[in-house]
């Protein structure tokens, strides 16, 4: 079973910030969801994933597969991915059969999209 687990996007500070401490896990997931809505952070969920170097996927991700952004598809009911500005429609995950690494995130890193 794949972990449940969350980081935050605070785009008031431009900061990333790693439930390190497990606090999700602590007072509960919703209302750690609640919690940091109330301070305008961004949740990113773990896909369960993890790429050629070990590091975890999350929500938001930009991967070196074409310069793809991972995002949950509501559709597909599953972690996708896609390119900015496309018209066809998100890709599960699980598709991508090679190895791949995490470049950056759509927040910190937009310009590598699509590269």
């Amino acid at each position: 079973m794949r972990e449940i687990k969350f980081r935050f996007w605070d785009p008031r500070h431009k900061l990333m910030l790693q439930d390190h401490d497990g606090w999700t896990e602590d007072i509960g997931i919703n209302f750690a969801l609640e919690c940091s809505a109330s301070y305008g952070y961004i949740p990113l969920q773990y896909t369960g994933w993890k790429d050629k170097n070990g590091g975890e996927v999350y929500e938001g991700d930009i991967i070196s597969w074409e310069g793809a952004y991972i995002l949950w598809d509501e559709q597909l009911c599953c972690f996708a991915f896609n390119f900015k500005g496309s018209e066809t429609p998100a890709v599960p995950l699980f598709h991508i059969h090679e190895p791949f690494q995490v470049l950056g995130n759509i927040f910190q890193h937009p310009n590598l999209i699509n590269k």
